[in-house]
């Protein structure tokens, strides 16, 4: 596959500091060449960019790849247009997540269900705790709303949610990588 030359400009732009939106990758690359890229319509991109947290971990590292960026840059660059929910829960549990996170206990998106059960995760999201366990080791079917809205349960910024979010990503693909 032959990529689009206008991708080029994206890692050195981000490096110098003129990148920090995701629409600021669109003033390079059309949104039409980049939806044919990753094999999503024109409508779902519209969608996508509109609300930008509905993208899916696996679209955006498919983004970054032809741009020449890693996940956490990736990251980095929708975090300011994603909002963070915080739901106004009384769960002491929610609130030990934030204490064992300071602890360093806590080191990846997947540690978070070892003290939480998936099924009173699953019951905020207004999702099937079997479908939760599914996306929980396959970090990339995440949405990135669902990801920070448990973030946000747990009392963890934007960017601690996105860091553990990525680590987990990286875990999961190197364990893939070493299987082949």
């Amino acid at each position: 596959m032959i990529l689009d030359d206008r991708y080029k400009i994206i890692k050195p732009k981000f490096d110098e500091g003129k990148i920090r939106h995701f629409s600021d990758i669109l003033k390079i690359v059309p949104k039409t060449r980049l939806a044919t890229d990753i094999g999503k319509s024109g409508e779902r991109m519209n969608k996508m960019i509109a609300r930008i947290d509905t993208i899916k971990v696996d679209e955006l590292a498919a983004i970054g790849r032809r741009c020449g960026l890693n996940l956490t840059e990736m990251l980095s660059i929708v975090e300011p247009d994603c909002v963070m929910h915080r739901p106004k829960i009384k769960d002491d549990r929610f609130d030990n997540i934030n204490v064992l996170f300071r602890a360093g206990e806590i080191r990846s998106f997947e540690d978070i269900f070892r003290y939480i059960p998936k099924s009173a995760v699953a019951a905020h999201l207004k999702m099937k705790s079997d479908r939760l366990g599914r996306l929980i080791f396959k970090v990339e079917k995440f949405e990135l709303k669902d990801v920070l809205f448990i973030g946000g349960l747990c009392w963890l910024s934007k960017p601690e949610t996105l860091r553990l979010l990525a680590k987990s990503y990286e875990g999961q693909h190197t364990r893939i990588k070493q299987k082949f």
